[in-house]
């Protein structure tokens, strides 16, 4: 499952779901962060997993792809 944008992806091992699950990547707005996220320095996108509350039963793996390195991870 990658985002809209192709930055984000998130990939799901074999058997680490106990069923099929649409599994959805989205940029998430900041309009719709929470005061917490807001107040957060940010070096990315913020990125959001459907459905909430997902569990593995393996590891799944996160990916992002920076574009460049960002001043921060310098």
């Amino acid at each position: 499952m990658r985002s809209g944008d192709g930055v984000f992806s998130v990939i799901v091992p074999p058997g680490a779901l106990t069923e099929d699950t649409e599994i959805a990547v989205r940029a998430w707005p900041e309009a719709e962060w929470s005061p917490e996220l807001t107040a957060t320095a940010r070096g990315s996108e913020v990125y959001d997993v459907q459905p909430d509350g997902l569990v593995f039963l393996v590891p799944a793996i996160a990916e992002y792809r920076f574009s460049a390195t960002p001043s921060w991870a310098i």
